[in-house]
């Protein structure tokens, strides 16, 4: 348990040089969040960790209904929601780092553990 802690608390190298959150940065504050039943928090966090899970079930319903169709006309697997996953990654960089650098909030500095 202790060496959970020591892995979830410690900063990213890019953090540690330049004061600045990467694109990774809550991803594992999120994912403790929400293994521990707190999904708003996770979402705070990084929202790419419920994202990604919507997204995930979103491509296997799509995989699933294409396996058991069996039609000659496959239809191509929509790509929106990677776009979609990009936007909110480059959204989520730039607000927590706009909250730390223009107005000295620390978005990620409170202690989950």
């Amino acid at each position: 348990m202790n060496l959970i802690r020591r892995l979830i608390s410690s900063h990213c190298l890019f953090y540690r040089v330049t004061g600045l959150y990467c694109p990774g940065c809550g991803g594992k504050r999120s994912v403790y969040l929400l293994f521990h039943g707190h999904p708003l928090l996770s979402l705070w966090y990084h929202p790419l960790v419920l994202y990604g899970i919507g997204v995930l079930l979103y491509y296997s319903i799509c995989l699933g209904r294409r396996l058991l169709s069996r039609s000659s006309t496959e239809k191509p697997i929509a790509t929106w929601p990677l776009w979609g996953a990009v936007i909110l990654l480059a959204g989520n960089v730039l607000l927590k780092n706009i909250l730390l650098v223009a107005f000295h909030i620390t978005p990620l500095s409170s202690h989950i553990y």
